[in-house]
């Protein structure tokens, strides 16, 4: 190996390290702006927990949102299990079940809005975030 080379491989190692650094040094002042944290009110619409529902107080209704799981709403159609096709598109969750030599075959699609009014009486299926694990069962009081 040439000094050349080993000048050239220890040129290429100082961009890098200057990269590091100023990526480093820029999420530091960002973080330090308060750029990149959640809002004060990000406690009032974070996901739902599997124990309680999220409460979300309208002008004058009670609105609340109630986790959707893919794998309950293909049991409850009689299929074995639940996947997409596509994370970042909602509409793409599919039901499969299980088969032999084969392995797994496509079933069908999902009936959240029916797994919804079954599972949280006078609710209804809607996305609330644009990926396959955004779909919540949303419930209004008046």
């Amino acid at each position: 190996m040439s000094f050349r080379n080993v000048q050239n491989i220890d040129q290429s190692l100082k961009g890098k390290k200057t990269l590091k650094r100023f990526a480093l040094v820029a999420v530091l002042a960002l973080s330090a702006a308060g750029i990149g944290t959640a809002p004060a009110s990000a406690s009032v619409v974070a996901p739902v927990s599997a124990v309680a529902p999220t409460a979300i107080k309208v002008a004058s209704s009670l609105t609340y949102y109630y986790p959707v799981y893919g794998y309950k709403v293909c049991r409850r159609q009689g299929h074995w299990g639940s996947s997409f096709t596509n994370y970042w598109n909602p509409y793409s969750g599919y039901c499969y079940d299980l088969s032999f030599p084969i392995g797994i075959t496509w079933a069908g699609g999902m009936d959240i809005n029916g797994w919804c009014k079954a599972t949280y009486p006078g609710s209804y299926a809607g996305i609330y975030a644009n990926n396959a694990l955004g779909w919540k069962c949303i419930k209004r009081v008046y």
